[in-house]
């Protein structure tokens, strides 16, 4: 193992507050792997390092990282640094699934600088967590479980994910990226969209291209489907991503911000709403 990076993206949303935490191993060898906790909420972005040997991870089963442990079931988080005290414990339950894999038959290509996988697009939270002496409770509210494994992140790429409570909880992701292959490159798209029960998938592999890009919005379509994410009020936040395995790049994501949804179906639209509890991500100006 060398040169490599592997993480988890795990949303915590309530009424009042988005949290997400990212715990991840890396480093340009296996001799050198380290791990890392990064935090970012509204107001707080933050990160806890850990040295070599201090985690145990199953791939998109569970990630234990000194003291704290995530799961697909929930999570013990147990951080004491100097300037980060994160106490706390949280279940997971109703845990919804892709019916299949997000990166389609791109799973099977070898030598990717990053795989991306969907742990759980939706799922009820109870407990609560106490970050620098300020406690947030969860009462079946929403939460959402990503993944990516490979040594780099994608120079140039768009990500956004939103989860809403309708009659059955909602959610969808969109990434939009640079895509190295052999001796080029081409655009990376894959999308899920959870509603009212329904998996509607996008993405490359499927005929999936590019409508519009630009003034901070992406618009995407793949035969009947079109889906817009547009980016109306940001507070991005700088975290940091792998480059070859070390955490050596800075990028701006905001956790929760406005932004404008609208997916159609055969031109009718499905959905066309504002959520400030928004995730995204821009590597690119869009």
């Amino acid at each position: 193992m060398g040169k490599y990076f592997e993480g988890w993206y795990c949303k915590l949303q309530n009424q009042n507050e988005t949290i997400a935490f990212i715990p991840a191993i890396h480093g340009e060898s296996q001799a050198d792997m380290g791990s890392s906790i990064q935090i970012i909420s509204n107001n707080l972005v933050a990160a806890a390092n850990y040295p070599k040997n201090s985690f145990n991870l199953k791939r998109n089963k569970f990630i234990n990282i000194g003291n704290s442990f995530f799961s697909t079931q929930g999570a013990h988080l147990d951080i004491n640094t100097s300037n980060l005290k994160i106490q706390g414990d949280l279940k997971f339950r109703e845990i919804t699934p892709l019916n299949y894999d997000i990166m389609g038959p791109f799973t099977l290509v070898p030598f990717m600088e990053c795989r991306h996988s969907v742990l759980s697009l939706s799922h009820k939270i109870n407990g609560k967590i106490t970050i620098n002496g300020k406690t947030t409770a969860f009462n079946d509210d929403l939460g959402y479980i990503e993944g990516d494994r490979g040594h780099s992140f994608p120079s140039h790429y768009l990500w956004t994910q939103c989860s809403w409570k309708a009659e059955i909880p909602c959610s969808l992701m969109l990434s939009v990226a640079n895509i190295p292959f052999a001796a080029t490159k081409f655009t990376g798209i894959i999308a899920v969209i959870l509603f009212n029960g329904k998996q509607y998938r996008m993405g490359t592999y499927f005929g999936a291209k590019i409508v519009e890009c630009k003034n901070k919005a992406v618009t995407i379509k793949q035969g009947k489907l079109i889906l817009t994410a547009q980016l109306l009020k940001t507070q991005e936040q700088l975290l940091k991503a792998p480059v070859k395995g070390n955490m050596s790049r800075l990028i701006r994501e905001s956790a929760a911000c406005s932004v404008r949804y609208i997916f159609k179906i055969n031109n009718r639209i499905i959905f066309d709403f504002i959520r400030d509890n928004a995730g995204f991500e821009y590597e690119f100006e869009v």
